[in-house]
C-alpha cells in the first residue's frame, strides 16, 4: 500500500504542462511509426521521454521553494530521490518499450535487433537521465539539467557522425 501511494504522488508532483507535451510526443510517436514509416526517427528522440520525466525528482521541489516538505521527513534523503527516480523511469521506460512493441507489430523490427536496439536505448536513457538528475540537484535548478542532458543529446547527434564519416572515410 505504501508503494503503491509513493506512486501516486510521484504521478501527481510532476508539471502538468510536461505531462501533456509527453502524452503528446507518444501519441506523435505512434503516427510516425504507423502511417510514415519514421521509426528511425522515434528511435532515436525516444531517449528524451526519460530525460523529461526524471530529470526533475528532486530539483522541482527546490525550485517551488518546497524542499521544507521534505527534510523534515524520516526517511533519508537518498531513499526519496531513488524512490522518485526509479518510478519515473520505469513509466518512461515501458513508454520506450510500448513504442519498441508498436514497431515490432508493424513490421520495422524483426528478430533479435529488436532486444538489442531496445537494451542500447535503455542503457543511453539511463545514462542521459542519471547525467541530467546529476547536474539538476548540484545546482538545484531542473532547467540546467535538462540543458546539459539535452545538449550532450544533441552534441553526440552531431559530433558523433562526424566522427563517425571521418573513421569510415579512411
Amino acid at each position: 500500500m505504501n508503494n503503491l501511494l509513493k506512486f501516486k504522488y510521484s504521478l501527481k508532483i510532476k508539471n502538468k504542462s510536461l505531462t501533456f507535451s509527453i502524452i503528446l510526443y507518444y501519441i506523435t510517436c505512434i503516427f510516425l511509426i504507423l502511417f510514415a514509416d519514421l521509426w528511425e526517427l522515434v528511435k532515436l528522440t525516444s531517449v528524451l521521454i526519460p530525460i523529461a520525466l526524471c530529470t526533475n525528482v528532486l530539483s522541482e521541489e527546490y525550485d517551488n521553494k518546497r524542499e521544507g516538505m521534505i527534510i523534515p521527513n524520516g526517511t533519508p534523503l537518498y531513499k526519496i530521490v531513488f524512490g522518485r527516480y526509479f518510478i519515473s523511469f520505469f513509466i518512461s521506460e515501458l513508454l520506450i518499450l510500448s513504442l519498441f512493441f508498436i514497431a515490432r507489430i508493424s513490421n520495422h523490427l524483426e528478430g533479435d535487433p529488436f532486444l538489442n536496439h531496445f537494451i542500447i536505448v535503455f542503457i543511453y536513457s539511463l545514462f542521459l537521465t542519471l547525467l541530467g538528475l546529476l547536474i539538476s540537484n548540484i545546482t538545484k535548478n531542473t532547467i540546467s539539467g535538462y540543458a546539459v542532458s539535452i545538449g550532450y543529446f544533441i552534441f553526440q547527434l552531431i559530433a558523433g557522425n562526424f566522427l563517425l564519416e571521418g573513421i569510415f572515410l579512411y
